[in-house]
């Protein structure tokens, strides 16, 4: 979420060869803007918990616009507040805006503070100006200030 996909590389790679290692070479791939080595990298999953996985490896393909939202209309929001804050960049990524905005809905209500990362995180790039990107924002900047106070609150 910092931006250093090199660095998040030599984590994801600890892991080599689960799902959650497959998944997390293409994303930090894609984030940064190396599509032709995340496509080399890429395995379709074809599982429930992966459905905005594939659809993003779809648009890293330039599949059709009409497969792309087939697909995105199968991603359904799931009980963790941080993979629907993937989903939602992955739907951003690829062009459904609009479908995204129930997935970073969930995150924030399941106390996932996306901020700072949604201002720099490159899928959400195409929308940050929009009003209601805005709001999720101030959202997310009110759940991580809700975080803190009550961390203060409770040191260790």
């Amino acid at each position: 979420m910092r931006g250093e996909y090199d660095r998040a590389m030599d984590f994801v790679r600890l892991d080599q060869g689960s799902e959650w290692s497959n998944t997390h070479i293409v994303d930090a791939l894609v984030r940064a803007g190396r599509e032709k080595e995340a496509l080399l990298s890429a395995r379709p999953m074809h599982t429930a918990p992966w459905q905005s996985y594939d659809m993003l490896l779809a648009c890293v393909q330039h599949k059709p616009s009409r497969e792309i939202a087939a697909m995105a209309a199968a991603v359904q929001p799931v009980d963790d507040p941080e993979v629907n804050y993937y989903s939602a960049g992955y739907l951003v990524y690829c062009g459904q805006t609009v479908a995204a905005i129930p997935f970073l809905e969930r995150s924030i209500q399941g106390n996932y503070c996306f901020y700072p990362a949604i201002d720099s995180d490159p899928f959400f790039t195409s929308v940050r100006s929009r009003p209601e990107f805005a709001e999720f924002r101030s959202a997310a900047i009110a759940c991580q200030n809700n975080f803190l106070a009550q961390r203060a609150q409770h040191p260790r």
